[in-house]
């Protein structure tokens, strides 16, 4: 009973602690739910600054990242990867140069490259289309294919020696237009359809039409002024650059060129017909390069030049060396307008002690002189030349102002000097295409003028223009005037050896309310400009205006 009694409250003593046990979990629920009961306003204060966070994502981003940069470390490229650089780098400059190249072909090297004679798409062209006419801007046909009876074609030239030096002939490689413009000529912008048609019967497509900037009119009349003479004659349009006419002699007969080949190119034969002695014959510009000292000594002296005088003898003494004026004349006392009037040697050689050689030098390479660009003329050239840097003594001085000693021009860029004054100061680009037609009479590629060159101000052009004009009215050039225009210009007597022989110019340009042309005629060993050269560009000047 004892041990039952023992046990009784060993249970009870179990059985309180076992409640106790189960009370003191409920205890700890109450205390959880209490905190969280005081937790719960800081969770919202929380949540509020999240919203606030979520308003600025931008900033906390900016921050977060700039901080990531900031911890990151830079790897160090592996080999792969370098080798990856280099290659993308090596293929880069490839299309790099590939490009350029592609923007060369297009600009400049594709007409080289496809005009080739190397070139077997002509030859393939040449098997569909019938090489195009080149006529003159008047409409007047100068090259044309015609078929012989055994089916064969050849170009025929109805003009023969009229323009054999711009034209040129298509043999032998081809000269002039002929070989300049194959390509175009053996080009048909006729519809595909008939292309197409004319393919499957056999039968040639007509390749455009060349019309040229020639006056069929006045090239025929320089034609005529230069018979049995040696020497070129030139017309262009000053405002545009367009050549009017160019005529070259000797010549030759582009129909015959081919049988006559041996001959005209033999050593035997020094009249030199394949030369166009406008563009490739070279001479020494006598009084006509006067023009480019004055406006050099008139900048040099822009306050007094007006004042300038000169008491001519008819000779210039400097030192030892000894200057004539032509065929010894003494001019007696002159202004500034009579020394270019009458064309005075020892003035302008008085002149000449006086310039800046560096600003002279500059100033005759504004106007073409030493320039290697061809003026865009499509056939042979050779540059123009003056230096005085490599000799700028008395002697050479003494030279150079009037034309002589090393100088050198062509009588293109002779003319393209006045023809720059005509038109204010700016000399344009000579040019002999004018457009293309199709077949049905389109024009389906046309020239635009542009300009070569800016050679003086336009008030320095129209002062050049009061002496030019006052050396037709009172000077050497009178012949060269015209009563059907108002006529500015300046002759040349060019001394080409040791003995009183001269090469004869003029240069000059006409203007009436109408049009406007410059002419430039240079006779081989002809005389005195004034003599010579001046009434043959007085007739030109007729001929033109009185149409």
């Amino acid at each position: 009973m004892r041990e039952s009694k023992k046990e009784s409250i060993i249970n009870e003593k179990e059985a309180a602690v076992k409640k106790n046990e189960e009370v003191k979990p409920e205890k700890k629920n109450e205390e959880t739910a209490a905190e969280k009961q005081e937790q719960k306003p800081e969770i919202k204060k929380e949540k509020i600054n999240q919203e606030e966070i979520k308003q600025e994502p931008k900033v906390q981003k900016k921050v977060k990242n700039t901080t990531k940069k900031g911890v990151k470390k830079e790897k160090k490229p592996t080999s792969r990867q370098h080798e990856i650089k280099v290659a993308g780098t090596i293929l880069v400059s490839l299309l790099g140069a590939m490009l350029l190249y592609f923007i060369y072909f297009e600009v400049k090297g594709k007409d080289d490259v496809l005009s080739s004679k190397y070139n077997t798409r002509q030859q393939n062209m040449a098997q569909l289309i019938r090489k195009g006419d080149i006529v003159t801007s008047d409409g007047v046909v100068v090259a044309t294919t015609q078929t012989r009876e055994d089916g064969t074609e050849v170009r025929a030239y109805p003009y023969t020696n009229w323009y054999a030096h711009t034209v040129g002939y298509s043999v032998l490689g081809g000269y002039g237009l002929e070989d300049t413009q194959k390509l175009n000529l053996l080009t048909s912008h006729v519809d595909f359809w008939t292309k197409l048609k004319n393919e499957f019967l056999g039968v040639k497509t007509q390749g455009d039409t060349l019309v040229t900037t020639l006056d069929s009119g006045l090239q025929d009349f320089c034609y005529r002024q230069l018979d049995g003479k040696t020497g070129s004659i030139t017309v262009v349009e000053p405002s545009t650059g367009k050549i009017l006419a160019m005529v070259s002699s000797p010549n030759f007969d582009p129909n015959t060129v081919e049988e006559q080949w041996s001959w005209l190119t033999s050593e035997e034969n020094t009249t030199q017909n394949m030369m166009n002695h406008a563009t490739q014959g070279t001479y020494p510009p006598g009084s006509t390069f006067k023009l480019i000292t004055l406006l050099e000594y008139i900048r040099e002296n822009p306050d007094t030049w007006q004042d300038f005088h000169y008491t001519c003898t008819g000779t210039y003494t400097n030192g030892d060396y000894v200057v004539n004026c032509h065929d010894g004349v003494a001019h007696g006392e002159l202004d500034i307008y009579g020394i270019l009037g009458m064309s005075c040697n020892g003035a302008f050689d008085t002149i000449a002690q006086t310039l800046n050689s560096t600003k002279w030098q500059k100033l005759a390479e504004d106007f073409g002189y030493n320039q290697s660009d061809r003026s865009q003329v499509d056939f042979p050239y050779k540059k123009s030349h003056f230096d005085i840097a490599s000799d700028d003594s008395v002697w050479s001085r003494m030279q150079l102002a009037i034309g002589q000693g090393t100088t050198t021009v062509t009588p293109l860029l002779n003319l393209m000097i006045y023809a720059a004054i005509a038109n204010d100061g700016v000399m344009m680009t000579p040019y002999l295409v004018d457009h293309y037609l199709d077949a049905d009479g389109n024009v389906v590629e046309q020239t635009k003028p542009k300009a070569l060159r800016s050679v003086c101000t336009k008030a320095e052009a129209e002062l050049m223009d009061e002496f030019l004009t006052y050396v037709i009215t009172n000077g050497t050039a009178a012949a060269g005037g015209s009563q059907y225009a108002r006529v500015s210009g300046k002759t040349g007597s060019a001394q080409y050896d040791s003995t009183k022989n001269y090469h004869a110019w003029f240069c000059g340009y006409g203007t009436n309310d109408v049009s406007e042309i410059a002419v430039c005629v240079m006779i081989e060993k002809g005389g005195a400009g004034g003599i010579v050269a001046a009434p043959v560009a007085g007739q030109i000047f007729d001929y033109y205006f009185s149409r």
